[in-house]
């Protein structure tokens, strides 16, 4: 289980987050929307461990361990993952070795490259890469598109216990988008824990959630199911409270 309590978060001098609680158990999936500059991926960040943002105030935790004591290295290995909006590009590390070594530092897996690319192969199509993606630059020239279908290939790769799923479903056509929500119902079943951030309220003609939330300003000020997000999409973020 993911708890945020009363998590106050600055960027400097400035605060993002001001008082954002959350219970994400096994199997949910909890949808968190809100407009541009609300806070959403600060919260991403810093479930993931960036350094740049301070928690001034309030807990994180994950089952019993408190994440604010762990490196975001450490966090991976429990079992946190966390995609980003704009995932950074390497020159010169192949997508192959990046996976081979994010998957043992995971749990532990070795696998030889011929492993790597039998399990490539039998996962990539489900997220739309062919697996000579193995062969490139991690995310050296790929699209957005092919970003967040890495992103995903991934988690699906690694496991998680918990996903943070960052703005995994903009700017994806409508075949992308059915790619995305497989993607979550299967890790959602094998018992992962789901925090789906998005901005576009449309995915909820895709996707049941356990739990949708309106993060504006820094606060989650609204809670509630499927009727939320629809109300969103018809007038938007205002009188939202």
């Amino acid at each position: 289980m993911l708890t945020i309590q009363n998590l106050h978060v600055a960027a400097g001098t400035r605060e993002i987050l001001g008082g954002v609680s959350l219970r994400v158990r096994p199997r949910e999936l909890h949808i968190l929307m809100g407009p541009n500059g609300s806070g959403k991926s600060t919260l991403a960040q810093v479930i993931a461990g960036n350094p740049r943002f301070t928690v001034t105030q309030g807990t994180l935790r994950f089952r019993r361990f408190d994440l604010l004591r762990r490196s975001p290295e450490a966090r991976a290995r429990l079992g946190v993952f966390v995609s980003f909006q704009q995932p950074l590009a390497i020159p010169g590390v192949g997508v192959a070795d990046f996976l081979r070594l994010a998957i043992a530092e995971r749990n532990g897996d070795r696998m030889r490259p011929s492993q790597l690319r039998e399990r490539a192969a039998a996962r990539f199509p489900d997220v739309g890469l062919p697996v000579a993606t193995l062969d490139r630059e991690l995310n050296v020239g790929f699209s957005g598109g092919e970003q967040k279908r890495m992103e995903l290939a991934q988690l699906l790769l690694m496991g998680a216990r918990v996903a943070i799923l960052d703005e995994v479903d903009s700017g994806l056509d409508i075949d992308g988008l059915r790619q995305v929500v497989r993607a979550v119902e299967e890790i959602r079943a094998s018992g992962t824990a789901v925090l789906f951030i998005t901005h576009n309220p449309s995915v909820l003609a895709h996707l049941i959630p356990t739990a949708v939330h309106i993060l504006i300003a820094g606060a989650i000020v609204a809670s509630g199911g499927r009727a939320l997000g629809a109300k969103i999409a018809q007038q938007g973020y205002r009188d939202i409270a």
